[in-house]
């Protein structure tokens, strides 16, 4: 759930919810990525309650995993899986590959 990339097509901030609940309906197992969490307002964080019936809610840092936890979410679902640009680069003789995963590119957000 990329909540800052959404925030500027109010329909498009709600897709991942209606997808959400098809999902709960049909009786699949849900997980949701939660970027920028503790960037955002009370009132966007509102929103986000549905994702307390997921089965897992995944974060991309401690930080964010721990504001988390604290403010909205069971930490028994919680579940830290870092992204590239939060992972340490590892030695040129470690390393074997490189995988990149852009998700949602939209205007105003930019590449890191």
């Amino acid at each position: 759930y990329p909540s800052i990339g959404f925030s500027t097509n109010k329909i498009a901030a709600f897709k991942p919810h209606v997808a959400f609940i098809l999902a709960k309906l049909v009786g699949l197992k849900t997980s949701i990525t939660l970027h920028e969490f503790s960037s955002l307002s009370k009132r966007a964080q509102y929103f986000l309650k549905i994702f307390k019936l997921a089965d897992y809610i995944i974060f991309t840092t401690q930080y964010e995993k721990n504001i988390g936890e604290k403010t909205l979410f069971n930490s028994a679902k919680t579940r830290l899986i870092p992204i590239a640009s939060n992972i340490p680069s590892c030695q040129k003789k470690e390393k074997k590959f490189d995988l990149v995963h852009f998700g949602i590119i939209s205007k105003g957000k930019g590449i890191e």
